[in-house]
């Protein structure tokens, strides 16, 4: 039972529990919050880093997409080449914050993995859904089509990743304060 109780443990349920919360507003309600799974992957990859977590999160998302699916398209769930695609798009952000991110972080190095991740996890996403589907009637070039929702998509995740760096940042300095009037 010890083990289970462990700060990594209730850390991943935190962000387990983030992923649903805007997944779902982002799919099942009608206040639409965006989705923030790419930058918790990217935190998960940075504080968790071990592999069992990344299965559990990948598996989570698949749950919570099946339902929000079943419940979008009356029980007609519909998982095409491009959702494993695009599911396969999260071990980017993890991989990114595991191997170059370390303890403690600075604003720069975060935000330098953050935007490689970003790009890469949206140029993986979008160019799936080209290859599979062609692109739609109304956009008359690839470029444009990229560039769609770039800018949403780029700016929503950079105010999540600044959400993140300013929390880190300040659970930070309030762990030096306290161990600074432990330490007199």
């Amino acid at each position: 039972m010890k083990n289970l109780l462990n700060a990594s443990n209730y850390l991943f349920i935190l962000i387990f529990s983030l992923i649903l919360f805007s997944r779902m507003g982002h799919d099942l309600t009608p206040f639409s919050i965006p989705d923030a799974s790419f930058v918790l992957f990217l935190v998960g990859g940075f504080l968790l880093r071990k592999s069992h977590f990344l299965a559990l999160m990948l598996l989570g998302l698949l749950i919570i997409d099946i339902y929000a699916l079943s419940r979008l398209n009356g029980n007609q769930i519909n998982l095409e080449v491009t959702y494993f695609i695009h599911l396969f798009c999260y071990l980017i952000p993890w991989f990114f914050a595991s191997k170059y991110l370390h303890q403690p972080i600075t604003f720069s190095k975060f935000f330098k993995v953050f935007f490689a991740a970003l790009f890469l996890t949206y140029l993986f996403s979008n160019t799936s859904y080209y290859f599979y589907y062609g692109l739609p009637p109304t956009i008359n070039s690839f470029t444009n089509f990229i560039i769609g929702d770039a800018l949403n998509f780029v700016l929503i995740n950079t105010v999540y990743g600044l959400i993140f760096t300013f929390v880190y940042k300040l659970n930070l300095n309030l762990k030096f304060k306290s161990l600074k009037k432990t330490s007199v």
